[in-house]
């Protein structure tokens, strides 16, 4: 079963997508902002296969654990979430995917099955 931290600071959005996940068949790591979910990832990180974020402007705290997260485990698929465009990301975090918001639990199936089958680099993301 591969686990999935999820890290959103609207508990219904959380709430959502977790429970879409669940029912997917993945284990489901709830965080309601970036220093919780550090806490958490040291608890999961050998078992976490991806990591869903969201990004608020120039949100210094989830770029610090996404790099943290990716240093435990390379190979953790990242996606983003944000209301902001990608383009106006900070330039320093990686991100395999991004989700633009208002986004539904659809759309997260949907990018994280597609990451998970094909792998980062052929889901055509590059930041």
């Amino acid at each position: 079963m591969e686990t999935v931290l999820v890290v959103e600071s609207q508990a219904i959005t959380r709430c959502c997508w977790a429970d879409a996940l669940r029912d997917r068949g993945y284990e489901v790591v709830e965080a309601e902002n970036p220093s919780e979910a550090s806490e958490r990832a040291r608890l999961y990180a050998e078992r976490l296969s991806a990591l869903v974020v969201e990004v608020r402007f120039s949100d210094a705290n989830a770029v610090t654990l996404v790099s943290e997260m990716k240093q435990l485990n390379p190979k953790l698929c990242v996606i983003t979430s944000s209301t902001l465009r990608s383009c106006d990301l900070p330039t320093d975090l990686q991100y395999d995917a991004f989700l633009e918001k208002p986004a539904n639990a659809k759309q997260v199936l949907a990018i994280l099955d597609r990451l998970t089958r094909h792998g980062p680099q052929e889901y055509g993301c590059s930041n």
